[in-house]
């Protein structure tokens, strides 16, 4: 599985066959076929193993803010961010999120991911609606998608290239944090709906 997500990481799902997988972690077909059964069930089982690992934590945190009686947006935003945000610590850290940034666009294999969080999003978007009490529905979870969608993205990119891009600027990153990051999406996911005509 770590060889796998490591290659998935690095190359995409679809650009990496199971033989590939097999051939790098020097096993041999029939093990992944017992194991996992095939391509998908071996995804599934890499989500699963990890899910321990920033599941729990986001758990916590919206079990904590149910229990307050207020909550602001930067404290509900920072459940979202925060748990993948500290998955770079670990070793694995930085290739999971890659995979898991790959897996939630993928056409076919995003459903995985996001029918392991169900419950967890169903939590989370009702800690949505007491920061965003006036916000049409259908607006609040779209603002929701795009958000979770950029913070996978964003942070499975890693600071490097930003800090890049801002060096071409002749600017520094230098004192950007994890909280400016919540900030910057807390103003996103609170920002005014316009009506379009």
């Amino acid at each position: 599985m770590r060889t796998a997500e490591r290659l998935f990481a690095r190359h995409g799902i679809d650009a990496v066959s199971l033989n590939e997988i097999v051939h790098a972690a020097k096993t041999n077909a029939a093990a992944i076929h017992y194991h996992f059964g095939n391509r998908q069930g071996l995804i599934e089982a890499m989500v699963q193993k990890r899910q321990a690992a920033w599941g729990t934590v986001g758990h916590r945190m919206i079990a904590e803010l149910e229990a307050k009686p207020e909550v602001t947006a930067h404290e509900v935003v920072a459940v979202m961010v925060e748990p993948i945000a500290a998955l770079r610590a670990q070793p694995w850290g930085h290739d999971y999120i890659r995979f898991i940034s790959e897996l939630a666009s993928h056409r076919r294999y995003a459903v995985i991911l996001h029918h392991s969080a169900d419950e967890h999003t169903i939590a989370y978007v009702k800690q949505l609606e007491r920061i965003t009490p006036g916000m049409p529905d259908d607006i609040r979870l779209a603002r929701y998608a795009y958000l979770r969608r950029f913070v996978y993205d964003a942070v499975a990119a890693g600071d490097e290239r930003v800090a890049m891009w801002l060096d071409s600027m002749g600017q520094s990153p230098a004192g950007w944090t994890t909280g400016d990051f919540i900030d910057m999406l807390t103003g996103a996911m609170t920002a005014p709906v316009s009506s379009i005509d």
